[in-house]
C-alpha cells in the first residue's frame, strides 16, 4: 500500500492510488487507521478535482462494536430499501466500520460540522467490485453538537431534540455511511460486449419507467455525472438513514427498543427537517446553484417532507422581533405518507444512480433544489431569512 501511495505522489498517478486504497480496503480490524490523498470533490465547483487531507486514528473498540452489529445485520436490512433485488449489489461485501477518535486531521477543508463521517474510497468501481470502508470522527461529532444551537423548533421540540441529539446523529451517521453509500448497483458494459446485469430481469421500475440506459465502457458515475454526482450521491445517502430509521429493527442496533422507536423516528425526521431549512445558507439565488452537496440534499428532503404533508414551516416573528422561521412535523404521518414519499423520492434517485441517466437525474433533482423554478417565491423568502440569522461556525 505503501509502495502505491508513493508511486502516485511522485507521479500523479491515479491508478497507483486506486491500488493503494484496494490494499487499504483489505486491511481489516486495525487499532491505528489513517487515510491519505487527494480525497473529496466537495470545493471543486465541477465536482472533479479531490481536495488534499490525510489523519490518523485510534479505533474506539467500545463504539465500533455497535457499528460492527450494523455491519452483520447489514443483508437483513438492505431488502427494506424500496427498491427491487435487481438494483442491489449481487454481493454485499462487509467493510469496516469503526468509530475513531481523531489524534490529526490535515486537510484545506476537513469535513464540516456534523458531516464527520466518511466512506472511502470515493472510487466507484472499487466500492462496488472490492469494497470500502466507513469510519465515524466520533470526537469530532460530539465537539460539534455540544457547540451547535437549534433553530427554528418550537421549545418543546428543541428541548426533545437536544436530549437526545447525539443519539439521533450515530443513527443518521451509521446508516448513511453503510447502508447509504454501500448500497445500489450500478448497471455496467464492458468492452468485450458483456454486461454485469440482465434487462430481461429489470422490468419498469414505477413512474421512472424500464431501464434504457446505463454505464457504457469506460465510463464511471464520476465522470458521467460530475459536479451533479456529489450532491445526489449525499442526498441518497441521507435519505437511505431517514427512510430506515422508521424501521424499529433497524433502530434496535442503538438499543432503542420497539417503545422507543417511534419516538426515536421523529426526532430523527425533525433532525433532517431543520437541517434541510438550515441548509439554504448555501443557495446562491443570483446563479439557481448550491455551495454543498449535504445541504442541497437535505433541502431536497425537507421538500419532500412538505409535499407529502408531513413538515410545515411557518413564517413569523421572532422573539428579538425580526423574521423567524418554525418548523414542525406531523408526527402521526411520518409513518405512513412520509415513508411512501421519501420510498419514492429515494428510488428515483437510485434508478437515475444505477442506470447513469444523467439527464433523468437532473430533471428529477432540479424539481427539489432549483428555485428559479416559478412556484418557489416562498422557498426564497426562507432563504433570506436564513441568511440573516446565520450563527457563528462553532470552534
Amino acid at each position: 500500500m505503501t509502495d502505491e501511495l508513493i508511486r502516485s505522489f511522485r507521479t500523479g498517478s491515479v491508478e497507483a492510488h486506486k491500488n493503494a486504497s484496494r490494499f487499504w480496503v483489505k486491511n481489516k480490524n486495525p487499532v491505528i487507521e489513517s487515510y491519505i490523498g487527494f480525497i473529496e470533490t466537495y470545493q471543486d465547483p465541477d465536482g472533479m478535482r479531490g481536495s488534499f487531507e490525510g489523519w490518523v486514528a485510534v479505533v474506539d473498540k467500545a463504539k465500533t462494536a455497535i457499528l460492527t452489529s450494523l455491519v452483520n445485520n447489514a443483508e437483513k436490512f438492505l431488502p427494506l430499501l424500496p427498491w427491487p433485488r435487481e438494483f442491489e449489489k449481487d454481493k454485499f461485501l462487509k467493510p469496516d466500520f469503526t468509530d475513531l477518535t481523531v489524534i490529526t486531521f490535515g486537510n484545506g477543508g476537513p469535513p464540516a460540522g456534523t458531516d464527520a463521517a466518511i466512506n472511502i474510497p470515493n472510487y466507484s468501481e472499487i466500492r462496488q467490485n472490492d469494497g470500502f470502508k466507513n469510519v465515524n470522527l466520533g470526537n469530532m461529532i460530539a465537539a460539534t453538537l455540544s457547540a451547535k444551537p437549534l433553530q427554528y423548533l418550537s421549545e418543546s421540540d428543541a428541548k426533545l431534540l437536544q436530549s437526545h441529539r447525539k443519539l439521533v446523529f450515530d443513527t443518521i451517521v451509521g446508516l448513511h455511511e453503510l447502508l447509504g453509500h454501500g448500497s445500489g448497483k450500478m448497471f455496467h458494459e464492458f468492452a468485450n460486449g458483456s454486461f454485469d446485469f440482465d434487462i430481461s430481469k429489470l422490468g419498469s421500475v414505477g413512474k421512472f419507467g424500464p431501464v434504457k440506459n446505463w454505464y457504457k465502457p469506460g465510463e464511471t458515475f464520476e465522470t458521467k455525472f460530475g459536479r451533479l454526482g456529489s450532491t445526489l450521491e449525499e442526498c441518497r445517502a441521507e435519505t437511505v438513514a431517514c427512510y430506515l430509521g422508521l424501521f424499529p429493527q433497524v433502530l434496535s442496533i442503538w438499543g432503542i427498543n420497539r417503545t422507543a422507536a417511534e419516538q426515536h423516528s421523529y426526532m430523527l425526521w425533525l433532525e433532517y427537517a431543520i437541517e434541510g431549512l438550515e441548509g439554504l445558507i448555501q443557495y446562491t439565488p443570483e446563479t439557481d446553484s448550491w455551495g454543498e452537496a449535504h445541504d442541497q440534499g437535505r433541502f431536497a428532503m425537507l421538500r419532500v417532507m412538505i409535499e407529502s404533508g408531513v413538515a410545515s414551516v411557518k413564517s413569523l416573528t421572532g422573539a428579538d422581533g425580526k423574521p423567524d422561521l418554525l418548523v414542525s412535523l406531523d408526527r402521526k404521518r411520518i409513518p405512513t405518507d412520509g415513508k411512501k414519499a421519501m420510498g419514492e423520492f429515494l428510488l428515483g434517485l437510485n434508478f437515475y444512480r444505477s442506470t447513469g441517466d444523467v439527464e433523468g437525474a437532473k430533471i428529477f433533482y432540479d424539481s427539489y433544489t432549483s428555485l428559479k423554478q416559478p412556484g418557489n417565491e416562498e422557498h426564497i423568502k426562507w432563504h433570506k431569512i436564513v441568511v440573516e440569522r446565520k450563527k457563528p461556525r462553532p470552534l
